[in-house]
């Protein structure tokens, strides 16, 4: 590359050397044409993973016109140390991926794809895409990055997007359909992230139900696009469809079905139909009315599960809204409530005599998985009622 005349060169010019001053601004010239925006735009194309760049601005083609490849090194030759370079694709059919830290001179140094990654990478599949580097020794290190019209992309590099849920909240219609709402969700496929959105409010038939169960609804990302459709909206029924919870991917899939992303439940009776519940606007919140399951029963007095896989959600984090009324039958005393295998516990009555009115709470507890609330009472005697309401469900 050109170098730029040296400083104060025209103050100590020998008024007779006009030669020498036509030379020196030619140099000018000629290295602000290698900076940005100095000359067009012109096309490399990849050889073994490596381009030679000749100015500061080029396009970047696959070797052989290939439907993909990858660029790991760019020589630095024609380019002084500080230097900047500004990379797009040639053409969005054959896409160019810039890997980093490949090792090596020219290696490229780019900044992490998303903020919990530790290495990055930049997919060059628009023309509208851009990558700027600098030189900085004997590598190129990422100054910025442009995702021109993809700003999901934008967004995600921006900022960890693997969880973002935005409606798609689960509502029923009757006994046998549910509608989804309108709204965007990522999905993490094990290899990428993508968004997927629904723009008007989608229909679902339920069949094939399991009685007395919880069924779970999932998102199956579409195999080209990104709207859903009914088609894409998946469920079933029992602590097998349950979803858990998956750290890399921050949200709730099917265990086995692995792409699939939870986005809500509902409750089969046991006529194998869908219950009536509302929903909350936020989502989470399912009120389901009174369910009656255990009626004047003795309360035990060691700790005992309560199944409640039938009216909540199998979910680790989902929540039970219930209520227990304690009634005195021979004796006085304490009703608690905990989460299954837990030692926390919540007082939930108290009765001293038979003279006191019966003990009544409503109060929420949060489950684990599977969905199983333990009670017991201080002293035998005791009576109780156990009803569920509803349920607050992770997404």
């Amino acid at each position: 590359m050109t170098d730029f005349p040296a400083a104060d060169f025209i103050e100590n010019l020998d008024p007779n050397n006009q030669g020498n001053l036509k030379d020196q601004l030619e140099s000018l010239r000629a290295a602000t044409v290698e900076l940005l925006g100095g000359a067009a735009e012109t096309n490399l194309e990849i050889v073994s993973g490596s381009v030679t760049p000749t100015a500061a601005i080029h396009s970047v083609d696959t070797e052989g016109a290939a439907a993909a490849d990858n660029l790991d090194w760019i020589d630095y030759t024609n380019h002084p140390d500080g230097r900047l370079l500004l990379l797009r694709a040639y053409s969005a059919a054959r896409v160019v991926t810039v890997r980093s830290a490949q090792g090596g001179n020219g290696e490229i140094i780019l900044a992490p794809d998303r903020p919990d990654s530790t290495s990055g990478q930049f997919t060059l599949d628009a023309t509208d895409k851009f990558l700027l580097l600098m030189r900085d020794g004997t590598q190129w290190v990422e100054v910025a990055r442009f995702f021109g019209a993809d700003r999901d992309a934008s967004r995600y590099h921006d900022m960890d997007m693997r969880g973002y849920i935005s409606g798609l909240n689960v509502t029923y219609v009757d006994d046998a359909d549910i509608h989804i709402s309108g709204g965007t969700i990522e999905i993490h496929d094990d290899t990428t992230v993508k968004r997927y959105r629904n723009l008007a409010e989608l229909t679902k038939t339920l069949s094939g139900l399991t009685v007395s169960s919880v069924c779970y609804v999932y998102v199956d990302p579409p195999a080209t696009g990104n709207s859903l459709v009914a088609a894409d909206i998946e469920f079933g029924c029992g602590d097998s469809h349950a979803p858990i919870w998956v750290q890399n991917k921050q949200g709730f899939y099917h265990q086995t079905n692995t792409d699939w992303r939870f986005i809500g439940s509902v409750v089969i009776d046991a006529d194998g139909d869908v219950l009536t519940f509302k929903r909350s606007a936020d989502g989470r919140t399912v009120r389901l009315g009174n369910l009656s399951i255990i009626l004047n029963a003795a309360i035990p007095t060691v700790a005992t599960g309560i199944n409640l896989s039938a009216y909540c959600p199998g979910i680790g984090g989902a929540i039970v809204l219930f209520s227990v009324r304690a009634d005195y039958d021979s004796a006085g005393g304490t009703v608690y409530t905990r989460p299954n295998g837990f030692d926390a516990n919540q007082l939930v009555g108290y009765v001293r005599n038979s003279a006191t009115a019966a003990s009544f709470t409503n109060t929420k507890e949060r489950l684990a998985a599977p969905a199983i609330l333990e009670w017991y009472a201080s002293d035998a005697g005791i009576k109780g009622f156990f009803t569920v309401h509803g349920y607050e469900e992770p997404r």
